[in-house]
């Protein structure tokens, strides 16, 4: 595991602000351990009262417990102030004792600020490190206060620090805590003093106690909300390096009452972003911009009697109606987007626009020096007398950790995923919404959202009940050209998957005659999919990939969501069995594209078999269900459109290439148009 050099570490998360000078800090250091010296808690030894025995391991690290008082009333008498924590070693925290979260309590308060793990057994390291990642893990899910936290670790005589953000995770050098004793003390003085932000506690976020409930506070541009009981959305916080969505239901408040402003109801995202991430409304901003634009165009196109069919432009809205107006309809109306900005940490952003510097943690491990193979056994002089070659000390192993900018974002609309609608006219509504919506992501736009996913396509539905869809989650959209890494594997497009074109005039074949497909064979089914040997060393996403994820959207729902009507007219189990297990396929989340995901869209015969499988189970229902087969044949026209833009000649850009935006256009037009009416 990487790690960084004591000195290191204790300079980028253990600086106490407060200390004018790094001499004045040393100088409260050397006091402490003089005083623990003639206390006899510290001799040249070490620490008399933590020496590794027959004890029990609480028995033995349970006298930390007076070190650490006495360093506190050494700091008190000296610094003649008050201290903001106390360390406690025999501590255990509710999540030790029944695995309860924050909420059992206040938010911030089940958990220990600076958590510890201790084993007697050099050897039970890596028990150490899964049980203090556990505890770190559950602290920073179930607690929104949580930014960072810093801890330590112990076995035998060997200590670390460790240091847990949304961007990474730094640990310091291993040192013999009995041979290096001012690294300890230094800890504790700074787990003593620091503040509540110092220790990772977000001052911006504030827990609410009321009778029975635990909302929370949120500040955003220097306005309070006040959030629910619970959050709406959580799910992405359970790890600890991620983006950590939370989505909170607010309330704008007075924070001299406690009192709504104005009754709305809010949506309040909370999310930690790749520093190169743009903000959504910012985002929003370009898209909003450029379609204006592109209205004074058509508009102009339009007085001159000229068409503005190559501007991409699927239709002409007239006023008061825009090419804007419209697109807004598809996204989130934004009320304020702001950079959290705490201290100078270098996990946050100095300033908004301003590049956060990539952490570089150099794996120190010297446990072992290594000799060139040439000379290994060396050791004496050479034959010629030449010294002898010393030990080369091993090449250091860099981990590069991208930094991460904290975002906040009000919404105006309460939305739900797209994976709440069940019923069929409603989704299948939302997914031709979602297809028009996406082509304002289109050539003419030049943004492709590289994401589209359950969680990224929301709807709202008006007081009349008509339904809209919402395409969020916008801050990893890129232009089209840009490389990518990002999307959820069950709904990503095989291309993207495997990470080349498919459908180049090198590798197309004729199609296949599949009327004697047989879908039974299941060693036909799972055939890999033939290596595409021509592909060019290169691949970039594009507007068609965002497309086919909006297509798996709609596959999802066909293949997990069958109708009632199989059941009560008493169809074969074994026909739902069998589509129970191709979802499996389609759906799972490797990363990498199974043969059947591939097949059902490179593949005809299997295509087609596949859908047979749907067949008798959705003509059941006569009023979705052959409507709903209908729109699997939008595969089809996908699949040609892919084979259409890659058979054109791609253009240079730099040393790779990529296809001009204008042959997308007569695709995004079609298409649009089509499930718009």
């Amino acid at each position: 595991m990487p790690t960084t050099p004591r000195e290191t570490f204790i300079q980028d998360h253990l600086r106490l602000p407060q200390y004018k000078s790094a001499r004045q800090f040393d100088m409260l250091v050397n006091n402490v351990f003089k005083e623990l010296k003639d206390a006899g808690l510290l001799t040249k030894d070490g620490w008399p009262e933590l020496t590794i025995d027959a004890r029990t391991e609480d028995a033995t690290f349970k006298n930390l417990c007076p070190i650490t008082d006495k360093i506190h009333d050494i700091c008190i008498e000296w610094e003649k102030g008050h201290s903001k924590h106390f360390m406690d070693a025999r501590r255990r925290t509710n999540s030790e004792i029944n695995g309860g979260s924050p909420y059992d309590s206040l938010p911030d308060t089940a958990d220990v600020s600076g958590p510890a793990e201790f084993k007697k057994l050099l050897s039970a390291r890596g028990e150490n490190e899964f049980k203090l990642a556990g505890n770190v893990g559950h602290t920073m899910a179930n607690d929104p206060c949580r930014r960072f936290v810093i801890a330590f670790t112990i076995e035998d005589q060997e200590m670390r620090f460790w240091y847990f953000s949304r961007s990474h995770i730094a640990i310091g050098e291993a040192f013999d805590y009995h041979q290096n004793p001012m690294h300890f003390i230094r800890f504790v003085i700074f787990m003593t003093f620091a503040n509540r932000a110092q220790l990772g506690y977000d001052p911006t976020i504030v827990p609410y106690s009321m009778v029975g409930k635990h909302p929370v506070w949120f500040q955003v541009n220097g306005k309070f909300y006040l959030s629910g009981i619970a959050a709406i959305d959580e799910e992405s916080a359970r790890d600890i390096v991620t983006r950590t969505t939370r989505v909170w239901g607010v309330e704008e408040v007075d924070p001299n009452t406690n009192l709504p402003i104005n009754g709305d109801m809010l949506v309040l995202k909370d999310v930690w972003l790749f520093d190169d991430a743009k903000g959504e409304k910012a985002i929003q901003d370009d898209i909003f911009a450029q379609l204006r634009k592109l209205d004074v165009k058509v508009a102009e196109r339009i007085a001159a009697g000229q068409s503005y069919a190559d501007l991409g432009v699927d239709h002409y809205y007239p006023p008061p109606q825009t090419l804007e107006t419209k697109a807004r309809s598809y996204f989130l109306t934004i009320m304020e987007d702001e950079v959290v900005l705490i201290g100078s940490e270098q996990d946050v952003a100095p300033a908004p626009g301003q590049p956060c510097v990539p952490f570089v943690y150099v794996n120190v491990d010297r446990s072992a020096t290594v000799l060139p193979p040439a000379v290994r056994g060396a050791g004496r002089s050479g034959v010629d007398g030449t010294p002898p070659q010393q030990p080369q000390p091993p090449t250091p192993q860099v981990a590069v950790h991208k930094a991460r900018v904290h975002r906040r974002v009000i919404f105006r609309e309460h939305c739900k995923r797209l994976d709440a609608l069940f019923d069929y006219g409603d989704y299948t509504l939302a997914i031709c919404q979602l297809l028009e919506g996406s082509s304002k992501f289109s050539p003419a736009r030049g943004l492709c959202h590289r994401d589209i996913s359950p969680g990224n396509v929301l709807f709202v539905k008006n007081e009349k009940g008509a339904l809209q869809i919402k395409i969020s989650d916008l801050e990893y959209a890129r232009s089209y050209g840009a490389e990518s890494s990002n999307g959820t594997p069950g709904y990503m497009a095989v291309e993207y998957q495997l990470l080349g074109h498919l459908f180049l005039p090198e590798t197309l074949q004729p199609e296949p005659d599949d009327s004697n497909f047989d879908f039974e064979n299941a060693d036909e089914l799972n055939t890999p999919v033939d290596e595409v040997k021509e592909s060019p060393p290169w691949f970039r996403f594009n507007f068609l990939h965002d497309v086919e994820s909006a297509l798996w959207l709609y596959c999802s729902l066909l293949f997990h969501s069958l109708p009632s009507s199989a059941n009560e007219k008493s169809v074969p189990s074994q026909s739902t069995a069998k589509v129970q297990e191709l979802a499996k396929d389609l759906f799972g989340f490797a990363l990498q594209a199974t043969a059947p995901r591939s097949h059902f869209v490179m593949n005809v015969p299997q295509h087609n078999a596949a859908v047979g499988l749907l067949e008798p189970l959705y003509n059941l229902d006569e009023k979705y269900g052959p409507l709903l087969l209908q729109g699997l044949k939008t595969f089809k026209q996908l699949v040609q459109y892919y084979r259409s833009v890659e058979a054109t000649e791609p253009v240079s850009v730099g040393s790779s290439f990529k296809w001009d935006s204008s042959a997308f256009k007569p695709f995004f037009i079609e298409i649009c148009s089509a499930h718009s009416s």
